[in-house]
């Protein structure tokens, strides 16, 4: 035992030297005064606080039993914060004449009921461990499971009375169960009028000793001084001003003030001495009901002043009341907006069956990448963040949550080598990374409703997140209003549904077509005479004649001049000057209807005869039958026609 507490005992080997002589080899034992004073003052420092302590609630508690052939012992004992064993009481007594008869285990487990008997003042309402040497008593005792009708009667009753306690049991070895076996054979004779084992705590119950009732207000009405002032100017009168600030809620109320039984009274409801004030307010709040009923409770027994103020600050000072009342309510504050692509990005890892994703989010654009990592690791996530960051370039800051692979000591040296800024959110607070979990959220809705789908069968997992990351990166985004690609490239990326429409090449050609088709079109060949038009003269409009020489662009002809000379013209600045007659079956009737002469007919059509069309009208005014041959006989009829063409710029729609 010694031996045991010599931890707790300063230079104790100096203080036991003449007794550790008497057990050397050879040495005859003689226990002298020296060896005497040795063991005195060893048992004084084993009583002392060196050894012992307080007891604690706060901290473990156990109660150490054993039972030798003659009697039995209970330590109760507390683990102190440094992980220490210190006794704060400890209990023997012999067995009677009946107990030895015992078995071991009836004995050991006598032991256990002695014991927690004795230290029940200490134990009763607190958890406890009570460990024993004997590991039968595991099962017996134990309060996991149901007492087993085959074990003996006195057994049953021991498990009985234990149900009494919040206890659990566990198993010691006797080699470390040295207090309590020491105490076990160092026991003290049973006296004859000690019946404790007999005695029972069924006084022992919580009662309410704070209630109040009319005798205690009425006494201590009686010594309140202002209670007291108010009733002296009900039995006489009120005086015309009030002098004092404390008076003033009763004088409002001096006509509903009454004294009954020498007690103050507004209405029905009794007014509280000051004394009393904190008595009552705690009992009205013993059943932990909130402010409001709390208050419409009082409101229908007693009053005083500034009650409303003592209930409300009682219930928001409630301890209890406050660990099991509501969350307050959720404050959203939105990450400051980054205008910078890739400037602020959200990562966070989500599991998708036995699947690790990594997923990453830019919150300017939106843009969306996820990685397929074997483990949830920081190796893997810095190579996963690496590849990310060497297309679209290093972030000022990346948000994540408290994760370990997050914390870890090599990704805080990656962000601090590549300057990133890493924020991490409040712990258990993932709406403080809103992005990233959103994301999670459509990429694990996403990929699970495509694994289900009976078409993809068969298809392996990396193949459809990259089908779902390419459809998600062409959708326009509901914050951007623009698709992610578009925000990060400046257009769109092309899509399988980009095969149901033309590129704007082919609508303009298709446009192109469609307007050729159906308008009329000039066209010349080598050796045409026509007009173009003159600009020698900026200030006068003239046209020449000239000589189709040859198509030198889609709408530009070369023409040569009387003087030999040649020029270019568009068609919008050349004349018809001379109309065939049309000799493959295009009318060329001039008048209401018009003449024209389409596209799909032009191969058909030689060069012996051309009609005039105007883009805006595809007729010439009114001139039936005149036919203009080339000629150049009919030079009135010519002039006629001319004359009565418009003259406008024209387009080739071809």
């Amino acid at each position: 035992m010694a031996n045991y507490y010599s931890r707790f005992i300063p230079k104790i080997a100096d203080l036991l030297e003449p007794m550790y002589k008497l057990l050397r080899k050879g040495q005859t034992f003689h226990f002298n005064d020296r060896c005497k004073n040795a063991f005195d003052e060893l048992k004084s420092i084993i009583r002392s606080e060196q050894v012992l302590t307080y007891f604690d609630p706060q901290l473990p508690i156990y109660i150490t039993t054993d039972a030798s052939q003659t009697g039995m012992s209970g330590v109760l004992s507390h683990i102190m914060p440094d992980g220490t064993e210190k006794m704060v009481a400890c209990v023997s007594r012999t067995f009677t004449k009946a107990e030895l008869n015992y078995s071991t285990v009836h004995r050991e487990a006598l032991a256990c009921i002695f014991a927690v008997k004795k230290f029940a003042d200490y134990v009763f309402g607190q958890k406890f461990t009570i460990r024993t040497d004997q590991r039968a008593l595991i099962a017996i005792l134990g309060n996991t499971k149901e007492t087993n009708q085959t074990y003996a009667n006195r057994l049953k009753r021991y498990a009985l009375y234990l149900s009494n306690f919040s206890y659990q049991i566990e198993h010691i070895k006797g080699q470390h169960n040295i207090i309590a076996d020491c105490f076990s054979r160092l026991t003290v004779e049973k006296k004859d009028n000690d019946n404790t084992d007999a005695c029972e705590d069924e006084g022992l119950y919580f009662t309410d000793t704070t209630l109040l009732d009319i005798s205690q207000i009425q006494v201590e009405t009686q010594k309140d001084e202002l209670l007291q002032s108010v009733i002296k100017y009900l039995k006489t009168s009120w005086p015309n001003s009030i002098i004092t600030a404390q008076l003033k809620p009763f004088f409002d109320k001096r006509l509903e003030l009454q004294v009954i039984s020498n007690c103050l009274f507004w209405g029905h409801k009794v007014v509280i001495p000051f004394k009393l004030q904190k008595q009552i307010i705690q009992d009205l709040h013993s059943t932990h009901q909130g402010i409001v009923r709390s208050k419409a409770l009082a409101r229908s027994y007693f009053w005083f002043v500034g009650i409303d103020k003592a209930i409300e600050q009682m219930c928001k000072a409630c301890k209890a009341c406050a660990k099991v009342k509501a969350c307050p309510n959720k404050v959203y504050i939105p990450w400051p907006k980054s205008d910078v692509p890739f400037g602020t990005v959200h990562i966070d890892y989500c599991d998708l069956g036995s699947t690790h994703l990594l997923v990453i989010i830019d919150s300017c654009t939106k843009w969306l990448e996820v990685y397929l990592t074997p483990s949830i690791t920081t190796k893997c996530t810095i190579e996963s963040l690496r590849d990310c960051f060497a297309r679209f370039g290093l972030p000022y800051t990346v948000v994540s949550d408290n994760a370990t692979v997050f914390k870890s000591e090599n990704m805080q040296k990656f962000f601090t080598d590549n300057r990133i800024k890493h924020i991490t959110i409040a712990p258990y607070s993932p709406q403080s990374n809103g992005q990233a979990e959103n994301s999670v959220k459509t990429v694990k809705v996403s990929l699970k409703a495509a694994l289900a789908d009976p078409s993809n069968v068969g298809v392996d997992l990396s193949t459809i997140l990259a089908r779902f990351l390419i459809t998600y990166r062409d959708t326009p985004h509901c914050v951007t209003k623009k698709s992610p690609a578009e925000m990060v490239f400046g257009r769109q990326i092309k899509t399988k549904f980009d095969l149901l429409i033309h590129s704007d090449s082919q609508i303009s050609k298709a446009a192109h077509d469609t307007l050729n088709a159906t308008a009329n079109i000039r066209f010349f060949q080598r050796g045409d005479t026509v007009l173009i038009r003159d600009y020698h003269d900026i200030n006068r409009v003239q046209w020449v004649e000239v000589t189709i020489e040859r198509k030198i662009g889609a709408a530009t002809y070369e023409c040569k001049l009387p003087t030999g000379l040649t020029c270019r013209r568009h068609v919008n600045q050349i004349k018809l000057l001379a109309i065939k007659p049309n000799t493959h079956g295009v009318s060329s009737q001039l008048g209401g209807g018009g003449t024209s002469i389409k596209k799909d007919n032009f191969d058909h059509i030689t060069g012996q005869g051309y009609q005039r069309h105007d883009h805006r009208t595809s007729r010439v005014d009114d001139m039936s039958n005149v036919i203009v041959s080339d000629n150049g006989n009919d030079a009135a009829v010519k002039d006629q026609l001319l004359a009565t063409l418009p003259q406008t710029n024209f387009e080739e729609t071809y």
